[in-house]
């Protein structure tokens, strides 16, 4: 076989690994994002709400909330149950949420309308409370990297493509 010939096969298989390699790549980000959703758990610190009037509620974001800390412009921390109550699990809107509903019992104070800061933990929709499952997805991202490494590995090997550069 002659040279040119040689050289034009190898550059073929050059462009196939690279094809190969950025097209797993391309694949194994938006993967690995979504992963994240389904696997990590979130932070809200210093957001603002709106205490709904008693007796109706206002949508959190996320679901499953824990942690969860209220308190006034004048910084009075809130009690729960006797201010306010947390549902976590609800359906809103179609979608799994977290409530919270203005409470006033006897004489306490009526913080409807207030502008409420809040702080707390959720798990972001779509998220997996099976830890067998997240452990599932984040093998799956470590196998699709694996795989395409060795699938890049195995053609530059087979292709004789490092002999052009001389090894």
């Amino acid at each position: 076989m002659n040279k040119k010939a040689q050289i034009g096969a190898q550059l073929g298989t050059m462009i196939s690994i690279f094809i190969v390699v950025v097209v797993g790549l391309a694949l194994l980000i938006p993967i690995a994002g979504n992963t994240s959703a389904i696997t990590t758990k979130r932070t809200v610190s210093n957001e603002t709400i709106t205490m709904p009037v008693n007796g109706s509620t206002e949508d959190l974001f996320g679901q499953a909330v824990s942690g969860f800390s209220i308190w006034n412009s004048t910084d009075v921390l809130l009690t729960q149950d006797l201010n306010y109550s947390l549902a976590r699990d609800v359906i809103s809107d179609a979608k799994l949420t977290a409530q919270i509903t203005n409470v006033v019992i006897g004489t306490t104070y009526d913080y409807a309308g207030e502008t409420m800061t809040v702080q707390y933990s959720y798990e972001p929709f779509g998220y997996s409370s099976n830890g067998g499952t997240r452990s599932i997805a984040a093998l799956i991202i470590l196998l699709t990297a694996l795989g395409i490494g060795i699938i890049g590995i195995i053609m530059v090997k087979k292709s004789d493509v490092l002999g052009i550069f001389g090894r």
